[in-house]
């Protein structure tokens, strides 16, 4: 990180072409806006912006985003999108990722300054891992496992007040899709741009995820903690029981939201249904044994979704019953804006090498 921060600004970059010549897609999403979103979201980012001089996120954010795509488009094949270009228009969430999928991003990166109007708060610290393999596009829900999940999810940020929430993503393998906030506005965004597509990997890696999700907490909160897992628990890869167990452990509850059901549906893949190796249609069942294993171990509780109530209420209920635990939040700060500028910059250069870099087609984002 600091070699990115003292070396960002002189870099001489040179973007690899993918083999059919198209650039690297970057959309930056300057957070908050300056109006009331479509979606019924503000996010303005005004909670500090009286104490500290009427500046608030929105103002930072869209002169950071600014910056950097000043700087990215002067690389070889880069292109750079914007979801807002100034402070009064602002998309809503579901706009701003269906932006970056209209121009073929290759990663959208959203910024963003949070604050809070007091230097405390008071809740627990919820990250739900979410199954995205294959077998979550089976229809016994409307319209499919994964999107009724993400339904629920979403429902559910709208509750929470003063909780942490991140996300992860999981199937053969896990990555952090949100790292643990309260800015539920972001969440609610990058929770939108969750597909089977957001795992290359097929399978489902549920101990992986807590594993995942153990390292996802801030440094801070040592009491309550909860990882929520969502899936039909047909795990193939590792051992989720001995996860949740050793998760319990360090004093981190696991509980499980069993989706699908014991007789199986298809799964419906590019209007077709998948079949195996031998040509017979392929039917994912609901493997609630294992999901409630995981759960007794992880000291949680087990809920299997239904069609009307999906089973995050009871579990969120049992999690306000723990022991509410004081954090302090970042507050902030009327700090030289350069500083921010800098600090905002690397990390979006360090964010893009991370992510872009990765993708299969290219060899190399940044070249010296």
């Amino acid at each position: 990180m600091t070699l990115l921060l003292s070396a960002a600004p002189m870099l001489v970059v040179h973007a690899e072409e993918a083999e059919d010549g198209s650039p690297v897609v970057i959309t930056l999403d300057p957070g908050h806006g300056g109006k009331k979103s479509a979606d019924g979201s503000t996010g303005t980012g005004t909670a500090a912006a009286e104490k500290f001089g009427g500046k608030n996120e929105l103002f930072y954010t869209m002169s950071i985003s600014a910056y950097c795509k000043e700087r990215l488009e002067q690389y070889q094949n880069v292109e750079v999108y914007l979801t807002r270009e100034n402070n009064e228009d602002c998309p809503g969430l579901v706009e701003r990722a269906d932006m970056a999928k209209a121009h073929g991003s290759d990663a959208l990166i959203s910024i963003h300054s949070n604050s809070a109007s007091n230097a405390s708060a008071k809740g627990a610290e919820i990250i739900i891992a979410i199954d995205v393999s294959n077998s979550m596009l089976a229809e016994d829900y409307s319209p499919n496992r994964l999107e009724r999940a993400k339904l629920a999810i979403s429902r559910l940020v709208d509750k929470l007040r003063e909780d942490r929430i991140g996300l992860i993503v999981f199937a053969g393998n896990s990555f952090v899709q949100l790292p643990i906030t309260t800015d539920y506005v972001s969440a609610k965004m990058f929770l939108n741009s969750i597909s089977t597509e957001s795992v290359p990997v097929q399978g489902t890696a549920i101990g992986d995820a807590i594993n995942t999700a153990m390292r996802s907490f801030s440094a801070q909160s040592e009491k309550s903690r909860a990882i929520i897992v969502i899936t039909d628990g047909e795990n193939h890869e590792d051992d989720p029981v001995a996860a949740a167990a050793q998760a319990a452990e360090l004093g981190v509850r696991v509980f499980a939201v069993g989706v699908g059901s014991p007789e199986g549906k298809p799964i419906p893949m590019d209007g077709e249904l998948l079949k195996d190796k031998d040509g017979e249609i392929v039917v994912t069942r609901l493997d609630e044994k294992v999901l409630q294993e995981m759960a007794q171990a992880g000291n949680g509780v087990y809920v299997r979704a239904g069609t009307s109530e999906f089973g995050l209420n009871p579990i969120i209920e049992n999690i306000k019953r723990m022991e509410d635990e004081m954090y302090s939040s970042i507050v902030f700060e009327e700090f030289d804006e350069q500083f921010m500028y800098f600090l905002g910059i690397a990390l979006v250069f360090f964010v893009i090498e991370m992510l872009v870099g990765d993708r299969k087609s290219r060899k190399h984002l940044f070249k010296r």
